[in-house]
């Protein structure tokens, strides 16, 4: 985020700015807050959001920043690839929150 910036204005600025998606609806999934003075790291928290497009949408993309742009299952990226931890938690509690019994 920039400063003065609010978690959202961010979101839709990354998001047009990386790949020339204007935004329309996002909505907040999630709020991690990591506490890390012990290991003499300041505090910091990483807010997650559901975002949805169409395949039309999908196909207009335009990737600014990265080597490929793909779209996979849930289940794909909680099983075959590398996601960062805190990324991958976010992932897990949003693919399994009819099993989890989490309502949004």
């Amino acid at each position: 985020m920039e400063k003065g910036e609010d978690p959202l204005t961010a979101l839709r600025r990354e998001l047009y700015e990386e790949l020339e998606l204007t935004l329309g609806e996002a909505e907040f999934f999630a709020r991690f807050d990591f506490h890390l003075s012990g290991l003499g790291f300041p505090q910091h928290y990483r807010n997650f959001y559901t975002v949805s497009i169409t395949r039309a949408e999908q196909a207009k993309l335009i990737l600014h920043e990265g080597a490929e742009m793909k779209v996979f299952p849930g289940q794909t990226l909680l099983t075959e690839l590398r996601v960062s931890p805190y990324d991958d938690f976010a992932i897990m509690l949003h693919y399994s929150q009819k099993r989890l019994a989490i309502t949004p």
